[in-house]
């Protein structure tokens, strides 16, 4: 659709390669270092890496990532339990 009317209508073209101008100029200052990463980026990168590193982990020992994860599974449950039994005593 946007091919068609950039050659169909100037303005649509004009305002396409503008932004595209803008897209590339962006990730040019992004690729040479010359943009700084706001403090959102900076905590979205921080929470990739550390995913990353977990499924690391996790991928080279699978044994121990399941009784993890059973570990955890369990520690929920009674902690339910624990919240449903002190409700049901007041």
């Amino acid at each position: 659709m946007i091919a068609f009317l950039g050659w169909s209508n100037p303005i649509v073209s004009l305002l396409a390669l503008a932004y595209s101008w803008y897209v590339a100029l962006r990730k040019g200052l992004e690729l040479w270092g010359r943009k700084r990463k706001s403090e959102k980026e900076l905590a979205k990168d921080k929470e990739d890496l550390a995913k990353n590193h977990h499924h690391y982990h996790c991928q080279l020992n699978p044994e121990a990532f399941l009784r993890l994860k059973n570990e955890n599974f369990k520690k929920e449950r009674l902690e339910k339990e624990k919240i449903k039994i002190d409700s049901m005593r007041n």
